[in-house]
């Protein structure tokens, strides 16, 4: 019986120094994935705030997209917070870039708005990144998000707001010219 005693102190010694070390350790693990369904979620989030803000800001300039090189300097006014521009699945100030094709152009030159991307998860991590097919489209390959089947896939914000995740695979250049 005595031995038995000694043995539960030890054993719940044990555990908590486990817990302890699970908690002093465990951030630094876990810090290198980013892409959590939290982050997912609030990437979601900002491209959709980023999608509002982008049409106001057409409304007030006589249905003309802002200057793709200055286009985060140009939607501030719209949104307010310079946090939309970082997505959190990545460690930098701005995650997202604009479509070059759209620079300075009319709503309604743009025939199809629900199938342009205007707005999308970029690899170029800088303020008002901005990309032409002549350049390169630079998106995150494999996707920045996984989705709960496993998939890579990147958000887009189309040039009538609304927000979906696509394979950055699947993303076509007749979605990318207006």
């Amino acid at each position: 019986m005595r031995e038995r005693m000694g043995r539960v102190p030890d054993m719940l010694v044990l555990a908590a120094m486990a817990v302890l070390l699970a908690m002093v350790v465990g951030p630094a693990l876990w810090a290198g994935n980013r892409d959590t369904p939290e982050a997912r979620d609030q990437c979601f989030s900002n491209m959709r705030q980023l999608g509002s803000a982008l049409l106001q800001y057409c409304q007030d300039w006589d249905e003309r997209m802002p200057l793709a090189n200055r286009w985060c300097t140009g939607m501030l006014p719209y949104h307010m917070s310079r946090a939309l521009y970082q997505c959190p699945a990545v460690d930098a100030q701005f995650g997202y870039a604009m479509n070059g094709n759209l620079s300075r152009r009319y709503l309604r030159d743009i025939h199809e708005p629900s199938r342009v991307i205007a707005l999308y998860d970029s690899a170029r991590l800088r303020p008002n990144a901005c990309d032409n097919p002549g350049d390169g489209l630079v998106i995150p390959v494999p996707g920045r998000h996984t989705t709960g089947y496993g998939a890579h896939v990147n958000w887009e914000t189309f040039a009538d707001g609304h927000v979906k995740f696509e394979d950055p695979w699947a993303t076509r250049w007749g979605t990318y010219t207006p």
